[in-house]
């Protein structure tokens, strides 16, 4: 197309500057592809634009869809993948912070049990909500921190997924773990 209305309409032309811009710019097929890549990359395209639609504006019709639409088109390319890029970063944070989660869990897995059984002081593998109520201070603080409750009541409510109003010892650590 750019041979069509740019090379063979002004190639003979009687504006020097217009005739240059086509011999050096748009002489055959190749040299005219390597400048519109040129206007892709948007690299000093005003020096070739300018003298051609100076001399002929019915130019701005070849010109200006194919910088606007190429550009933008490129520019919308480009932040797909840079967006594709951050969400694929996103979700690997994400595994890791899990992975890790799940790493610490399974260090604090025995710590979390030895609490349990002293939760448990009637010894029958459950506990209340009255049991966790009586448990000593420094237990009752490592839980609020654990799992940022304000109270045991609410920390008991979290921990009790079925609602029966005891805790065993996997529920308890399931509970602890989310």
């Amino acid at each position: 197309m750019a041979m069509e209305l740019i090379t063979k309409k002004h190639q003979q032309s009687t504006d020097v500057g217009t005739a240059d811009v086509v011999a050096e710019y748009f002489p055959d097929i190749p040299v005219s592809m390597l400048t519109l890549l040129q206007f892709v990359c948007m690299d000093s395209m005003g020096g070739i634009y300018r003298p051609l639609i100076l001399q002929d504006p019915s130019l701005v019709v070849f010109f200006l869809p194919f910088i606007l639409v190429v550009s933008i088109a490129l520019m919308n390319l480009v932040t797909a993948v840079i967006v594709e890029g951050a969400i694929e970063q996103g979700e690997s944070d994400r595994e890791s912070q899990s992975r890790y989660k799940q790493a610490a869990f399974k260090k604090m897995l025995p710590s979390l049990r030895a609490m349990f059984h002293k939760l448990d002081s009637d010894g029958n593998g459950k506990v209340t909500l009255e049991e966790l109520m009586d448990a000593p201070k420094d237990i009752k603080k490592h839980f609020e921190d654990i799992m940022q409750v304000e109270s045991m009541v609410e920390l008991f409510e979290i921990v009790d997924a079925d609602n029966s109003g005891v805790v065993d010892i996997d529920e308890f650590c399931d509970g602890i773990a989310k």
